[in-house]
């Protein structure tokens, strides 16, 4: 975490946002880790939900890396020469997958805040502020995600479609009632 965070300080465009929403969002899924193994070692049980968030967190660690690679596709394209007859093609492809990353992220925390609902059940009281930390977190982590889909919709190929799909996202996290 302390590399991540000083290569998130460093004056360079890579990491960025996304990937501290990636890191955001891995940290309220190990806080409901937290919670569901606190309350599931009281009860003596462990049930699935730990693993399940477990996969959630290690997702979040490896989109953070992928975030950043597909960014570099960007600032690659716009390094191109300005006469090179493939540069506007090549921005276009490269904003395109910029946006689908933080789109996918926004799918994966639409099926973590609903894990995260689940895990109240096992919370402890005395771990109920984390619980709700866990959903802060969340949320802010989804809204980082908004603004870089919508960052990177500005001269992206399928355009249209990648507005469809937030809009979808958007509501579909909407939905949830909050944590």
């Amino acid at each position: 975490m302390d590399r991540f965070l000083d290569d998130l300080a460093a004056a360079t465009p890579v990491p960025g946002g996304g990937s501290a929403a990636c890191y955001a969002a891995a940290l309220a899924v190990a806080l409901g880790e937290m919670v569901v193994g606190l309350g599931a070692r009281k009860q003596g049980t462990t049930p699935p939900l730990l693993a399940t968030l477990a996969a959630h967190r290690q997702w979040f660690k490896e989109a953070a890396d992928n975030d950043a690679k597909s960014f570099l596709k960007v600032l690659a394209a716009y390094r191109l020469a300005k006469d090179d007859p493939g540069r506007p093609a090549a921005i276009a492809s490269g904003l395109q997958e910029a946006a689908r990353s933080p789109l996918a992220m926004m799918a994966r925390m639409t099926e973590v805040k609903t894990d995260l609902f689940a895990a109240k059940e096992f919370c402890p009281k005395s771990a109920l502020s984390d619980w709700r930390a866990a959903g802060i977190l969340l949320d802010a982590a989804f809204q980082v995600a908004v603004e870089n889909v919508r960052v990177n919709l500005d001269g992206a190929s399928e355009r249209a479609d990648l507005e469809h799909s937030l809009a979808n996202l958007e509501l579909a996290y909407g939905r949830l009632k909050d944590a």
